[in-house]
C-alpha cells in the first residue's frame, strides 16, 4: 500500500500533474488546480500516516489541521472518493495528457535534449479529447504553441504515443 501511494505521488502527481498545472498556478488561473492539489496532498498524507506517523503528523499540522478542524492526522477521517468527480471523460483525458507528456519526454530524451527545452510548435491529433487542455499541454511539454488538429502536419517531426499522433517543431537548436 505504501509503495502504491509513493508511486502515485512521484509519478502521477509530481511528474505529471504539477508540471501540467504549473503555468495556470503561476498565472493565478489555478483555483481548480489548487483545490485538486490540496485534496490530493491531504489524501496522500492521510494514507501514508500509518507507515510514516511522525512525518505525516508534522505535515498535517502545518498544512491541513486548521482547515480540516482536526488536531491530528491520526484522528482525521480516512479519505473517501468524491463521486461527483467520477465519470465522464476525466480518466481518459488524464491518460491522454500523460501520454502526450511521455511521448514528448521520450522525443526529447532520444534527441539528446533537456526536458525543459522549448518547442516552437506542438500539434496534437487525438480526436478532440484534449481540446481545451492546450495550456496544460504547453506547460508540461514546454511548447510555445499547442494546436489541436485532425491530422499532424507531415512536415513536422512525428511522435506516436498510446494512440496519439504528435507533431513537433523545435524552437532552435536542441539544448
Amino acid at each position: 500500500a505504501k509503495s502504491l501511494v509513493e508511486v502515485f505521488f512521484w509519478r502521477d502527481l509530481v511528474d505529471n500533474y504539477l508540471e501540467m498545472a504549473k503555468k495556470r498556478l503561476y498565472a493565478g488561473e489555478g483555483e481548480g488546480a489548487l483545490y485538486a492539489l490540496y485534496k490530493t496532498l491531504l489524501g496522500i498524507v492521510e494514507m501514508l500516516a500509518p507507515f510514516m506517523p511522525y512525518v505525516t503528523e508534522e505535515v498535517f499540522l502545518a498544512l491541513f489541521a486548521a482547515k480540516e478542524g482536526v488536531d491530528s492526522v491520526h484522528r482525521a477521517a480516512w479519505p473517501v472518493p468524491d463521486d461527483r468527480l467520477r465519470g465522464g471523460d476525466a480518466a481518459k483525458v488524464g491518460e491522454a495528457l500523460c501520454a502526450v507528456a511521455r511521448g514528448i519526454r521520450r522525443y526529447k530524451s532520444e534527441g539528446g535534449m533537456r526536458l525543459g527545452c522549448e518547442l516552437a510548435r506542438l500539434e496534437v491529433a487525438d480526436g478532440g479529447l484534449l481540446r481545451g487542455a492546450e495550456k496544460d499541454i504547453a506547460s508540461i511539454t514546454r511548447a510555445q504553441i499547442v494546436v489541436m488538429v485532425s491530422s499532424v502536419d507531415e512536415a513536422l517531426e512525428q511522435v506516436e504515443e498510446a494512440g496519439l499522433s504528435l507533431g513537433v517543431a523545435l524552437s532552435s537548436e536542441p539544448s
